[in-house]
């Protein structure tokens, strides 16, 4: 005798264990699922759950001066803004072991990573994105420039109020922008030097091929969370 409950049954489990085992997965920034690695120059924080292949993107990000001196601090700040919860990415955050004396000390860990994802890119290569806040923005800019001139394109760039004077120029924007990769300017109405830097070269750069520019109405420290949140940045990525 057949049992077509039985049959019913295991289709339905078929289908469910399909869909469990086929759907996004959120970059999960628990401490779970975080582990930090020691590089010659700077700490990185990375998911147990990265996978540097395909079309998942890999972002890249650069903390503010408050937190760039400690990767516990770093993801604490990436946590409490939820930043990345939602998307269906890698992630690799970095610091510095010690805070650093200017912007341009962010050369020397960006050649960390560059070595760090030219390993990881050399069987599989992935899309990168990079988001800076404050302070990380000149770590930003220069990691995109050595990224893309050792083979490795940089999809896009997110300065959220990250443009500090004289570190970050219309040039080098323009530069970026024409290697290919989509430079976006996230500023706000804020007091601060990086804020009013941004805002003077959004409005410098309209028009320029690759650059966009968004004011948004935020504080100085949540211009990323409201590019993501209000703006749609990353949604293309976005699981919910």
């Amino acid at each position: 005798m057949k049992h077509p409950f039985r049959n019913l049954t295991s289709f339905f489990l078929f289908v469910l264990l399909i869909c469990v085992f086929s759907g996004a997965a959120a970059a999960d920034t628990s401490r779970d699922n975080c582990e930090t690695q020691r590089l010659q120059s700077c700490n990185i924080l990375t998911l147990k759950t990265n996978q540097y292949a395909g079309d998942r993107p890999v972002i890249i990000f650069f903390p503010g001066g408050n937190e760039c001196g400690n990767i516990g601090d770093t993801a604490k700040w990436i946590r409490r803004y939820e930043l990345y919860d939602h998307l269906d990415t890698d992630l690799v955050a970095v610091s510095f072991r010690r805070k650093p004396l200017k912007p341009s000390d962010w050369k020397n860990p960006c050649n960390d990573l560059l070595a760090f994802l030219k390993e990881k890119a050399a069987d599989s290569p992935f899309p990168v994105i990079i988001d800076a806040v404050s302070l990380g923005g000149y770590g930003g800019c220069y990691l995109a420039q050595i990224l893309n001139e050792n083979g490795i394109p940089v999809k896009e760039l997110n300065m959220a109020d990250a443009c500090l004077p004289r570190y970050i120029t219309e040039e080098w924007l323009t530069q970026l922008a024409s290697l290919g990769t989509q430079v976006n300017l996230w500023g706000c109405g804020g007091k601060s030097n990086a804020s009013i830097e941004t805002r003077r070269l959004i409005t410098a750069l309209e028009g320029t091929e690759n650059i966009r520019g968004v004011i948004v109405d935020a504080g100085h420290g949540a211009v990323l969370h409201t590019a993501i949140y209000e703006h749609g940045l990353h949604e293309e990525f976005s699981i919910q």
